[in-house]
């Protein structure tokens, strides 16, 4: 179940909650009381479920906790006013555009993956003689716009975009790919805000609202990949001994890896006992991957039929754009069952030790899970 383990431990405390306080002061302001009283350790833990930056001090922590659990706030908001919440969530790219749509109604305990593709940009959107000037402003702004009519055609309630990191490779220069990849960005992010604008001024008046959120990759990453055991996986992969055994658990080439392997599980976990319970796929992409699920390393690029306009045959990508969205149900899942926990206890000592005791079994969930997930890669 995504609502796990301690909740249930502490609800005798229920009864001496202090409901107009935390009526009054709200959850968010419950969230900073215990942060206050609690350890470091446990924040790091909470900063990890829900996807929030840590920092270098206890401060830090609790602000960026704080931050995060307001934009969590948000979207939940969004999900029980509407009766469900869809979100899309985008990993950016020129010739490998890949995004990923997820629909969670207050009436399913698991999101439902509604749509998954990979688009090379500058053939779908741009006229030929266009295609070879990308970096140009008029070239760059055609690209930005009608990528957001695309994207804006049937708008999800959110978007969460990943944000990109300038890699030099080590020269002093930015290579032009990057530049592209992060120009747009900037400007996909820039024409969705606007939209916005020009809907509250009446002048889309069939648009609807919906929140454009910008995604940490490094924090996604860490979040599917930090606790798994690789050392294991990599020896049982090439033996020890192998250089393979050397990557660091940071490396790219490993996480990339470690990704691809952790979707295929999820996808497969859908065809037999769903002990992993994350998402559930639509009745399309049931038939879409029912016979592919059916292999251990399967290529998702090939499973969804794409071709040559969806750019290269990759997976990375659609991984990438698949956790994205995932992440941020989870972080929303999470803050749910934290939100539970202060509602269900007054601001006492009492309080503090089912806030503290509720991330330490957190985190030994996110442990087994991490530890099951892959078994091979």
């Amino acid at each position: 179940m995504r609502l796990m383990g301690f909740i249930h431990l502490e609800r005798s405390g229920a009864q001496n909650m202090s409901k107009n306080k935390v009526k009054l002061k709200g959850i968010v302001s419950g969230i900073e009381h215990y942060c206050k009283k609690s350890d470091a350790k446990t924040l790091k833990k909470m900063a990890f479920s829900i996807g929030s930056k840590e920092g270098s001090n206890k401060t830090e922590i609790r602000n960026n906790i704080l931050y995060q659990s307001t934009l969590l706030h948000d979207l939940n908001k969004i999900r029980e006013q509407k009766g469900k919440l869809d979100i899309m969530a985008i990993d950016m790219g020129i010739e490998n555009f890949a995004y990923s749509r997820f629909s969670w109604s207050l009436d399913d305990q698991t999101p439902v993956l509604t749509q998954w593709g990979k688009i090379r940009l500058g053939e779908k959107f741009l006229e030929p003689g266009m295609k070879a000037s990308i970096l140009q402003p008029n070239v760059m702004s055609e690209l930005g716009f009608n990528l957001t009519k695309f994207l804006t055609s049937n708008s999800p309630d959110a978007f969460v975009i990943e944000r990109q990191r300038t890699r030099t490779m080590g020269s002093a220069n930015v290579f032009e790919p990057i530049l592209k990849v992060n120009v747009l960005e900037h400007v996909l992010f820039s024409n969705l805000e606007y939209r916005l604008l020009l809907e509250r001024e009446n002048k889309y008046s069939k648009q609807k609202e919906y929140l454009v959120k910008s995604s940490d990759p490094k924090r996604m990453t860490d979040y599917w990949c930090k606790l798994i055991p690789t050392k294991n996986l990599l020896e049982a992969k090439y033996g020890r001994g192998s250089p393979k055994m050397e990557l660091k658990s940071t490396s790219s080439t490993l996480t990339k890896m470690l990704k691809i392997s952790l979707v295929q599980s999820l996808l497969q976990d859908q065809l037999t006992d769903k002990k992993f319970n994350k998402f559930t796929l639509s009745t399309d992409l049931q038939q879409v991957f029912s016979k592919s699920l059916e292999s251990q390393n399967f290529s998702f690029f090939e499973a969804l039929s794409l071709d040559d306009a969806a750019g290269k045959n990759k997976n990375d990508d659609l991984a990438d754009s698949l956790l994205h969205g995932l992440a941020w149900l989870d972080w929303i899942a999470n803050y749910q069952e934290i939100t539970r926990v202060i509602k269900l206890n007054s601001y006492d000592e009492k309080g503090l030790h089912a806030f503290n005791a509720y991330h330490k079994q957190k985190r030994i969930d996110l442990e087994t899970f991490s530890r099951s997930v892959i078994t091979k890669l």
